[in-house]
């Protein structure tokens, strides 16, 4: 006796007559009833996105739904960080930083720190007269 949980929401398949603004919306759609981001391709998160932008340009829309809008777009550009990171759910880390490296320590892997010139001071400047 196999036990099967709720099965993923799935998007059909792009047609070939279908034009790209058209199944962005469909897409967009599909996220804001769904909100999930795992059975879409980058490319159809790029498009879901496109498609936010013109639905953010009506005019007359009732602030809860550009409420909505914003979080999908907000859900649509943290899937595309972390799908572009290689690692699903984690927060960007440090710039440079091995995946397998221990933050701390050691075995930290060595990042070089970027140099802060404090600003000159007011002396500094050429003498001007008027």
């Amino acid at each position: 006796m196999s036990v099967q949980g709720p099965q993923l929401p799935v998007l059909t398949p792009r047609t070939s007559t279908e034009y790209s603004v058209q199944y962005g919306t469909r897409v967009l759609r599909y996220l804001i009833e769904h909100e999930c981001t795992a059975t879409l391709t980058e490319e159809d998160l790029e498009l879901a996105d496109h498609a936010a932008i013109y639905a953010v340009a009506v005019q007359g829309l009732l602030p809860a739904v550009y409420a909505r809008l914003s979080a999908t777009r907000h859900l649509i550009a943290r899937t595309l960080a972390s799908r572009a990171t290689g690692r699903l759910g984690a927060a960007p880390g440090i710039l440079g930083a091995s995946p397998g490296a221990p933050p701390e320590g050691p075995m930290a892997e060595l990042v070089p720190r970027p140099t802060v010139h404090p600003p000159a001071p007011a002396y500094a400047r050429p003498d001007v007269r008027f």
